[in-house]
């Protein structure tokens, strides 16, 4: 598949582990997929035609860039879920 197509599996799957109500195991599901998915991505990027270095330094910036973000996101959700299981704790 070409390297785009697996950009907007990436963009439109991630956000819906955020989004939608999911068990755990479908939400871990997803997010090993995902992983394939970004795993796939650069040997693709590296086999794309001589002549679109453009377009592979955009799919590496997009994927260094996504990675980032969503470690960071990840990051925002394990601290939220800590925050709020200590003050659910204190209270009782």
């Amino acid at each position: 598949m070409p390297p785009v197509i697996w950009a907007v599996i990436q963009v439109i799957g991630v956000p819906y582990v955020y989004t939608a109500q999911t068990t755990p195991a479908t939400m871990l599901l997803v997010l090993v997929t995902w992983a394939v998915i970004q795993a796939t991505l650069v040997p693709y990027v590296r086999w794309l035609p001589h002549g679109m270095e453009k377009l592979k330094t955009w799919m590496v910036t997009f994927k260094v860039t996504f990675l980032g973000l969503f470690s960071a996101a990840v990051a925002f959700i394990t601290l939220a879920v800590v925050a709020i299981s200590v003050f659910v704790y204190r209270r009782q």
